[in-house]
This record gives C-alpha cells, sequence and structure tokens, in this order.
C-alpha cells in the first residue's frame, strides 16, 4: 500500500516529513494518522486509487466540499492544559 500526501508549501513539507517515519507501521495497517480528521473532518481517504483520487478532486474543484466539525480539544490550547495539569499534580 502507498501512502500519497499532497501539500502544498514549505512548513507543510516539514510537518509531513516528521509523520512518514513515525508512522511507518500505521501506513503498512491501512490505518491513517489522525482518522478523527477523516469521521469528523474534512478528509478523505481515496488510498492509491487513481479514479477515486480524480472524483474526489473534481468534486472538490466544483465546489462539493465535505462538511466537517473541528474535533473536540483540537482548539490550539493543548500545551496551557498541560501546564494546568502539571500545576495541578506536581506543586
Amino acid at each position: 500500500m502507498k501512502l500519497i500526501s499532497v501539500v502544498g508549501a514549505r512548513p507543510n513539507f516539514m510537518k509531513i516529513a516528521t509523520s512518514l517515519d513515525a508512522n511507518e507501521n500505521l501506513k503498512r495497517e491501512g490505518i491513517p494518522e489522525r482518522p478523527i480528521t477523516i469521521t469528523e473532518g474534512t478528509n478523505i481517504l481515496v488510498w492509491n486509487d487513481t479514479q477515486k483520487i480524480l472524483k474526489e478532486a473534481f468534486r472538490i474543484l466544483n465546489g462539493q466540499t465535505k462538511n466537517g466539525t473541528c474535533p473536540r480539544l483540537w482548539d490550539g490550547k493543548t500545551a496551557e492544559r498541560i501546564i494546568d495539569i502539571l500545576v495541578k499534580n506536581i506543586f
């Protein structure tokens, strides 16, 4: 199985580079790094199926995007929550 990630700018290339090695086992099993981005977000899993890739690309280009929601706790405040937990349990 092959995993294709489409990225469009330098920061995205840097982010994807770290996940390629770290998720080798998941990729072998056919499981994306963060399945919640498919079930709740706007990601669509097309594997390496050319027909699915083209179908979804044309749907997006035609404005037929998938409606998704932001997963719970994906608010950019993880570090604050971690610090709060550490302060409550260590000090």
